[in-house]
């Protein structure tokens, strides 16, 4: 059954998709509009069709049974581009012109820094799935009133460091190398990782292991890992290339444990074209194994269309979803500050576990808490076990 949708057009010239208003059940007041700020063209344009599949799937179990207080959800995309430059300009697009009650988005740190502002200039609430940058915690932290609106779903980069750092840790490596796309949260985490494993003596192989996102170039990284021999690479793209250079790795002969910070790493098709496949790792924010929710949902996504799920950026744009329509759920009228005193004050649960925001709007991503994360190893192309936490 069909949700209710506006993909509207964006730059490249994407059509316009609308749903069937009658398919939307009970659900038949006054739309609430949704605005998703995501790569629709570009280096990183698959994750902007990854969330429409999504928001697709999960806007027809909205509406199906009866929207929010008989409000159909719909929602309009807006072409980021990979550029924060352009991340503004379709927020401001979204918010003035199709008029958004709320902002998902976007998805590289350099366009979340922006959209911030706009939100906070505009008054708008954004919830962000997956950008890691400490920048947001820090903005907040230091204005909590002009950010009041914004709340970030995901791991930041120093808890994503210490969640993969506690994992390489557990292998008692003598040292590790650090390969990733030569952008902003891939540098940033390479120097919060840095900075943890120093403290329990765990020193980086080679310093110099970014490589352009649109033109990589892998040949002097292979040369440092043989020269270096670290006790294992660390992959922090979360992209197609990471997919590649671990190709490039076994195609060398080398042997080294790969652990990605994950993305196209935990894709079974990608996982399929590494040969051999042994000692393959990657991070997620949920992942398969215990017959709950999350394999119910990967098993449907998968069936509804056609590709597999990662962990990443699907979950936990699902679970930014599933927060965003519960939060409005629970208040009395859709506004920017009653959505805000919601979203701060609750509980949710997603796909990973339990959220609850803190004074910076950050979920407490760390072991031992319901929010932990996992580590998955690729045993076969299609199969896989979680490995940590244990």
């Amino acid at each position: 059954m069909a949700a209710a949708i506006v993909l509207a057009a964006c730059g490249g010239g994407a059509g316009q998709q609308q749903g069937d208003d009658d398919e939307t059940g009970a659900a038949d007041g006054e739309p609430i509009k949704i605005g998703v700020l995501s790569p629709f063209s570009g280096p990183f344009a698959s994750v902007g069709k990854l969330k429409v599949d999504i928001f697709n799937l999960l806007l027809a179990d909205v509406n199906e049974a009866g929207g929010i207080n008989g409000r159909p959800v719909t929602f309009v995309a807006g072409d980021s581009q990979g550029t924060a430059n352009e991340a503004r300009n379709q927020a401001l697009r979204l918010i003035d012109q199709e008029q958004v009650d709320l902002l998902v988005g976007a998805y590289l740190s350099e366009e979340t820094v922006e959209i911030m502002e706009v939100a906070a200039d505009r008054g708008i609430p954004l919830i962000i799935p997956t950008s890691a940058s400490n920048e947001v915690n820090a903005r907040i932290e230091q204005d909590p009133e002009r950010y009041r609106h914004v709340f970030r779903v995901g791991y930041n980069i120093t808890q994503w460091a210490q969640m993969m750092g506690d994992f390489i840790l557990s292998r008692d490596v003598s040292s590790y190398g650090y390969v990733g796309a030569n952008i902003r949260w891939n540098q940033e985490f390479a120097e919060e990782l840095a900075r943890y494993l120093a403290e329990h003596n765990v020193p980086q192989a080679f310093e110099d292991g970014f490589y352009s996102p649109s033109q990589p170039v892998f040949d002097p990284i292979i040369q440092q890992i043989q020269d270096t021999q670290p006790g294992i690479v660390v992959l922090g793209d979360p992209g197609q290339n990471a997919v590649e250079l671990a190709k490039r790795i076994r195609q060398a002969g080398l042997e080294v444990p790969i652990f990605s910070v994950g993305g196209q790493m935990g894709d079974e098709r990608a996982a399929a074209t590494i040969q051999p496949l042994e000692e393959v790792y990657f991070q997620a924010a949920s992942w398969m194994g215990d017959d709950g929710p999350t394999d119910e949902y990967f098993q449907r996504f998968k069936e509804e269309y056609g590709y597999p799920l990662v962990g990443y950026t699907d979950v936990l744009t699902h679970d930014s979803i599933m927060i965003a329509v519960e939060a409005m759920r629970r208040v009395d009228e859709v506004t920017p500050d009653a959505l805000a005193e919601a979203l701060a004050e609750g509980e949710f649960q997603g796909l990973a576990g339990t959220y609850t925001f803190g004074p910076d709007h950050q979920p407490p991503w760390e072991a031992g808490s319901d929010l932990s994360g996992v580590v998955v190893q690729w045993l076969a192309p299609e199969t896989s076990q979680r490995v940590w936490p244990r």
